[in-house]
Protein backbone atom coordinates (compact mmCIF):
# COMPACT_ATOMS: atom_id res chain seq x y z
CA UNK A 1 0.00 0.00 0.00
CA UNK A 2 2.70 2.61 1.02
CA UNK A 3 4.11 1.75 -2.14
CA UNK A 4 0.88 2.21 -4.48
CA UNK A 5 0.89 5.68 -2.80
CA UNK A 6 4.32 6.30 -3.55
CA UNK A 7 3.66 5.97 -7.00
CA UNK A 8 0.35 8.00 -6.69
CA UNK A 9 2.05 10.85 -5.40
CA UNK A 10 4.95 10.41 -8.17
CA UNK A 11 2.43 10.56 -10.59
CA UNK A 12 0.62 14.00 -9.16
CA UNK A 13 3.57 15.86 -8.65
CA UNK A 14 4.85 14.70 -12.48
CA UNK A 15 1.33 16.54 -13.93
CA UNK A 16 1.93 19.43 -11.68
CA UNK A 17 5.23 20.27 -12.80
CA UNK A 18 4.50 19.52 -16.43
CA UNK A 19 1.37 21.81 -16.07
CA UNK A 20 3.69 24.60 -14.87
CA UNK A 21 6.23 23.96 -17.81
CA UNK A 22 3.38 24.38 -20.03
CA UNK A 23 1.83 27.32 -18.31
CA UNK A 24 5.59 29.02 -18.60
CA UNK A 25 6.24 27.80 -22.24
CA UNK A 26 2.71 29.96 -23.08
CA UNK A 27 3.64 32.66 -21.26
CA UNK A 28 6.90 33.09 -23.18
CA UNK A 29 5.31 32.72 -26.47
CA UNK A 30 2.51 35.22 -25.99
CA UNK A 31 4.77 38.17 -25.96
CA UNK A 32 6.39 36.99 -28.93
CA UNK A 33 3.19 36.33 -30.89
CA UNK A 34 2.25 39.82 -29.67
CA UNK A 35 5.33 41.45 -31.16
CA UNK A 36 5.01 39.44 -34.50
CA UNK A 37 2.01 41.65 -35.67
CA UNK A 38 3.97 44.55 -36.09
CA UNK A 39 2.63 48.39 -34.81
CA UNK A 40 -0.09 48.72 -32.82
CA UNK A 41 -2.89 50.52 -33.49
CA UNK A 42 -2.37 53.37 -31.31
CA UNK A 43 1.17 53.41 -32.57
CA UNK A 44 0.07 54.09 -35.79
CA UNK A 45 -2.06 56.76 -34.94
CA UNK A 46 0.52 58.42 -33.06
CA UNK A 47 2.97 58.15 -36.20
CA UNK A 48 -0.08 59.64 -38.13
CA UNK A 49 -0.56 62.36 -36.48
CA UNK A 50 3.09 63.14 -36.48
CA UNK A 51 3.34 63.19 -40.06
CA UNK A 52 0.47 65.41 -40.34
CA UNK A 53 1.52 67.85 -37.89
CA UNK A 54 5.19 68.31 -39.40
CA UNK A 55 3.24 68.22 -43.27
CA UNK A 56 0.88 71.74 -41.52
CA UNK A 57 3.93 73.33 -40.69
CA UNK A 58 5.89 72.29 -43.75
CA UNK A 59 3.37 73.72 -45.48
CA UNK A 60 2.49 77.09 -43.44
CA UNK A 61 6.21 77.83 -43.97
CA UNK A 62 6.35 77.11 -47.97
CA UNK A 63 3.56 79.37 -48.02
CA UNK A 64 5.03 82.14 -46.23
CA UNK A 65 8.16 81.70 -48.10
CA UNK A 66 6.08 82.41 -51.07
CA UNK A 67 4.45 85.10 -50.05
CA UNK A 68 7.99 86.87 -49.71
CA UNK A 69 9.32 85.97 -53.34
CA UNK A 70 5.93 87.43 -54.39
CA UNK A 71 6.50 90.81 -51.91
CA UNK A 72 10.24 91.04 -53.08
CA UNK A 73 9.37 90.93 -56.83
CA UNK A 74 6.91 93.91 -56.65
CA UNK A 75 8.82 95.52 -55.38
CA UNK A 76 11.79 94.69 -57.87
CA UNK A 77 9.08 95.32 -60.56
CA UNK A 78 8.32 98.91 -59.22
CA UNK A 79 11.87 99.92 -59.03
CA UNK A 80 12.45 98.04 -62.72
CA UNK A 81 9.29 100.69 -63.78
CA UNK A 82 10.91 103.59 -62.08
CA UNK A 83 14.25 103.29 -64.02
CA UNK A 84 12.04 102.69 -67.39
CA UNK A 85 10.41 105.68 -66.54
CA UNK A 86 14.37 107.80 -65.88
CA UNK A 87 15.47 106.43 -69.11
CA UNK A 88 12.08 107.66 -70.79
CA UNK A 89 12.35 111.09 -69.55
CA UNK A 90 15.93 111.11 -70.57
CA UNK A 91 15.23 110.49 -73.94
CA UNK A 92 11.95 112.62 -73.95
CA UNK A 93 12.40 115.39 -71.45
CA UNK A 94 9.27 114.64 -69.40
CA UNK A 95 7.75 112.06 -67.23
CA UNK A 96 4.73 112.13 -68.83
CA UNK A 97 3.87 109.60 -71.17
CA UNK A 98 2.03 112.09 -73.80
CA UNK A 99 5.39 113.17 -74.55
CA UNK A 100 4.36 116.75 -73.53
CA UNK A 101 6.02 118.35 -69.71
CA UNK A 102 3.20 119.48 -67.80
CA UNK A 103 0.77 116.66 -68.04
CA UNK A 104 -1.66 117.77 -64.86
CA UNK A 105 -2.27 113.86 -63.91
CA UNK A 106 -1.82 110.39 -66.13
CA UNK A 107 -3.07 107.34 -64.14
CA UNK A 108 -2.05 104.22 -65.50
CA UNK A 109 -2.70 100.14 -64.18
CA UNK A 110 0.02 98.14 -65.88
CA UNK A 111 -2.61 95.42 -66.62
CA UNK A 112 -5.11 97.82 -68.29
CA UNK A 113 -6.29 96.64 -72.21
CA UNK A 114 -5.79 100.65 -73.73
CA UNK A 115 -2.48 101.97 -71.52
CA UNK A 116 -0.74 99.43 -69.76
CA UNK A 117 1.68 97.02 -70.65
CA UNK A 118 -0.79 94.37 -71.97
CA UNK A 119 -3.84 94.44 -74.32
CA UNK A 120 -4.11 96.33 -77.86
CA UNK A 121 -2.43 99.36 -76.45
CA UNK A 122 -5.32 101.43 -77.42
CA UNK A 123 -3.81 104.95 -77.04
CA UNK A 124 -0.56 106.28 -78.25
CA UNK A 125 0.66 107.11 -74.62
CA UNK A 126 0.61 103.40 -73.48
CA UNK A 127 2.99 101.84 -71.02
CA UNK A 128 4.12 99.42 -73.64
CA UNK A 129 4.42 101.98 -75.93
CA UNK A 130 6.43 104.58 -74.50
CA UNK A 131 8.55 102.57 -71.24
CA UNK A 132 8.41 99.31 -72.35
CA UNK A 133 11.29 99.63 -74.88
CA UNK A 134 13.11 100.78 -71.80
CA UNK A 135 11.91 98.63 -69.62
CA UNK A 136 13.71 94.77 -69.02
CA UNK A 137 12.70 92.32 -70.97
CA UNK A 138 11.45 95.24 -73.62
CA UNK A 139 10.58 92.48 -76.41
CA UNK A 140 8.42 90.74 -74.41
CA UNK A 141 6.46 94.70 -73.02
CA UNK A 142 6.38 94.96 -77.11
CA UNK A 143 4.99 91.87 -77.70
CA UNK A 144 2.52 92.86 -74.10
CA UNK A 145 3.34 90.30 -72.09
CA UNK A 146 5.32 92.11 -69.70
CA UNK A 147 7.25 90.79 -66.60
CA UNK A 148 6.68 94.01 -65.09
CA UNK A 149 3.41 92.65 -63.99
CA UNK A 150 1.80 91.52 -60.05
CA UNK A 151 3.12 88.06 -59.76
CA UNK A 152 -0.36 86.60 -59.48
CA UNK A 153 -0.99 88.11 -62.73
CA UNK A 154 1.09 85.89 -65.03
CA UNK A 155 3.04 87.91 -67.41
CA UNK A 156 -0.24 90.52 -67.45
CA UNK A 157 -2.38 87.82 -69.31
CA UNK A 158 -5.79 89.63 -66.85
CA UNK A 159 -6.12 93.08 -68.28
CA UNK A 160 -8.74 93.42 -65.49
CA UNK A 161 -6.60 92.13 -62.49
CA UNK A 162 -7.62 94.46 -59.65
CA UNK A 163 -4.76 94.92 -57.49
CA UNK A 164 -1.87 94.95 -60.28
CA UNK A 165 0.96 97.88 -60.25
CA UNK A 166 -0.70 100.98 -60.51
CA UNK A 167 1.36 104.37 -62.18
CA UNK A 168 0.53 107.78 -61.89
CA UNK A 169 2.38 110.84 -63.33
CA UNK A 170 1.05 114.34 -62.24
CA UNK A 171 2.50 118.22 -61.79
CA UNK A 172 2.32 119.78 -58.86
CA UNK A 173 3.22 123.21 -58.67
CA UNK A 174 4.85 123.46 -61.06
CA UNK A 175 7.09 119.74 -60.88
CA UNK A 176 6.62 116.45 -62.85
CA UNK A 177 5.92 113.72 -59.97
CA UNK A 178 5.52 109.63 -60.62
CA UNK A 179 4.29 107.63 -58.10
CA UNK A 180 4.10 103.37 -58.38
CA UNK A 181 2.32 101.65 -56.18
CA UNK A 182 1.87 97.75 -55.59
CA UNK A 183 0.03 95.50 -52.65
CA UNK A 184 2.24 93.39 -50.50
CA UNK A 185 1.11 90.48 -49.08
CA UNK A 186 3.19 90.52 -46.05
CA UNK A 187 1.41 93.54 -44.69
CA UNK A 188 -1.49 95.17 -43.52
CA UNK A 189 -3.38 95.92 -47.03
CA UNK A 190 -4.20 99.23 -45.09
CA UNK A 191 -1.04 100.69 -44.64
CA UNK A 192 1.44 103.38 -46.42
CA UNK A 193 4.69 101.93 -47.00
CA UNK A 194 7.19 104.58 -48.37
CA UNK A 195 9.88 102.28 -50.64
CA UNK A 196 13.38 103.12 -49.29
CA UNK A 197 14.35 104.97 -52.49
CA UNK A 198 11.50 107.50 -52.69
CA UNK A 199 13.05 110.82 -52.62
CA UNK A 200 9.67 112.09 -51.09
CA UNK A 201 6.51 111.28 -49.23
CA UNK A 202 4.08 109.32 -51.48
CA UNK A 203 0.56 108.58 -50.84
CA UNK A 204 -0.25 104.98 -52.20
CA UNK A 205 -2.82 104.39 -54.86
CA UNK A 206 -6.30 102.65 -53.94
CA UNK A 207 -6.40 99.26 -52.98
CA UNK A 208 -2.44 99.38 -52.59
CA UNK A 209 -0.22 99.47 -49.60
CA UNK A 210 3.20 99.83 -50.79
CA UNK A 211 4.28 102.82 -53.15
CA UNK A 212 7.87 104.83 -54.28
CA UNK A 213 8.26 108.18 -56.12
CA UNK A 214 10.68 109.37 -58.52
Amino acid sequence: MPTAQKIVHSLQLSIHSRTKKDSALTDNREPRTVNSLGFTLIELMIAITIVAVLATIGLVMLQGAQRIARDAKRKSDLEDIKKAFYAYRNATGTFCLTGAGGCVTEDFAVNDASSGFAGSCGVSYCLKNTIGSYLRGSSEAAAGVANACDPKNNNCTSTTYATDYYVRVETVSGEEQLTLSALLEGVDPGANIVGPTSTRTCTKAVGRNYCITE
